[in-house]
């Protein structure tokens, strides 16, 4: 099982005022190997998470590594505002917009965590094609996704995919599909299951340009 790193904790001392956000903070807890992938993502430069929400990622990263100025982009302007607080520190930008006409600005690290499945295949491609850009030689796009083959582990997680966003049609892929698709873009893919502690599916594609 992932330990409970300081970054976590210093969120959970930020939002020990607010219980939605405390619930919040630890769902997403569940759900994303923080430690791990904070690993994976540049210790320095400009970090873009895309489809943030409410920015609790985004901030676990700035508070992991203070080399590091870390973008937060999402449509939703609900999930965005309960994310404002200038509590945090200054290298934190969230952004309402939608990612397939934000600009992205030049970059050594790109997340997506749980996001491009709630987008069309299509779609999918232009945002993998948007982040190859904006990444520096040598940069890493981490993505975080369901593998529609896994079994018991995806169906939990669609489960859950239908519990938040019951109004979304997901579009999942293989984990064959997303290595194919990421390194047509030029990336060069390694790719892992991770979190098998934990019932939901979980694979991290580290994509390096």
């Amino acid at each position: 099982m992932h330990t409970i790193s300081f970054p976590f904790l210093t969120l959970l001392h930020y939002y020990r005022k607010s219980t939605k956000r405390l619930v919040m903070t630890i769902l997403k807890r569940i759900f994303f190997p923080f430690s791990e992938m904070d690993a994976i993502i540049p210790k320095s430069g400009v970090i873009i998470d895309l489809g943030c929400a409410e920015g609790i990622f985004t901030r676990y990263l700035a508070l992991a590594s203070p080399g590091r100025i870390c973008y937060g982009i999402d449509l939703d302007g609900i999930r965005m505002r309960f994310g404002a607080d200038q509590r945090f520190p200054a290298q934190i930008k969230l952004i309402q917009g939608d990612v397939l006409t934000a600009q992205f600005p030049s970059c050594t690290g790109v997340v997506a965590a749980d996001f491009l499945h709630h987008i069309p295949y299509k779609q999918q491609e232009l945002v993998l094609k948007k982040t190859y850009r904006a990444l520096t030689s040598g940069g890493i796009f981490l993505l975080k996704d369901v593998d529609k083959q896994g079994g018991i582990r995806h169906l939990l997680s669609r489960f859950w995919d239908f519990v938040f966003y019951p109004n979304d049609t997901i579009y999942y892929r293989s984990i064959p599909e997303w290595k194919k698709a990421l390194e047509k873009e030029g990336f060069s893919v390694r790719v892992k299951k991770t979190a098998f502690w934990s019932p939901f599916s979980t694979v991290l594609y580290t994509a390096q340009k």
